[in-house]
């Protein structure tokens, strides 16, 4: 299975502005994603396909994707947080959902490093989050 290389190529190549390639990737690791039926590599899929979706300007595929994993977020707990959760809060913020992801994110019972630093960002503080991934060293 190539998800999770699908997905930390399709976050590379967004972040080498190959947006196109990066949405090929983030599609395919969701076909296998969902054909798996596993959610640590669903979860991870969805939130790279939200982001990838938005930086090629497909909002409504990225809101779907966003809003898909949100519910899955809040009927299966979370899987792969550390994979899945910085991916999910770029998206919640630039589509305008932050409330939705900190109400999705509060649902979870154990609190995390990878789950303080996405609220951070989600909610605009980006120095604290930054803070907060480099003491976890991301």
């Amino acid at each position: 299975m190539l998800v999770r290389p699908r997905t930390v190529r399709s976050q590379i190549r967004l972040a080498l502005g190959h947006v196109q390639q990066a949405v090929d990737d983030a599609r395919n690791a969701l076909e296998e994603g969902r054909a798996s039926e596993d959610l640590q590599s669903l979860h991870p899929a969805l939130a790279v396909h939200a982001r990838t979706s938005l930086a090629a300007g497909a909002r409504p595929a990225a809101l779907a994707a966003f809003d898909e994993l949100l519910a899955r977020f809040v009927a299966e707990g979370t899987q792969q947080v550390s994979a899945s959760l910085p991916d999910f809060a770029i998206a919640a913020l630039e589509l305008g959902r932050a409330e939705a992801f900190r109400q999705a994110i509060g649902t979870l019972k154990k609190q995390t490093p990878w789950i303080a630093a996405a609220l951070a960002f989600a909610e605009g503080d980006f120095a604290a989050a930054a803070v907060t991934y480099a003491q976890i060293g991301s």
